[in-house]
């Protein structure tokens, strides 16, 4: 959570936003727009190929 903290922070101020942008605001941005590639390279990392690599026949 610490994290998500920080880039909320950083993001309200780089932005110079009147509005503060909240961890949670934060996490569902993360969500809404990283999820299903973040999935998809938890998948691929766990079956031992490099990420972006296509499957072959020698795999």
């Amino acid at each position: 959570m610490e994290a998500l903290n920080k880039a909320a922070i950083r993001v309200s101020y780089e932005t110079n936003s009147s509005r503060q942008i909240s961890p949670s605001d934060l996490a569902r941005y993360l969500i809404d727009n990283f999820l299903e590639k973040a999935v998809e390279k938890l998948i691929e990392d766990s079956q031992g190929r490099p990420s972006g690599k296509p499957l072959t026949t020698t795999d």
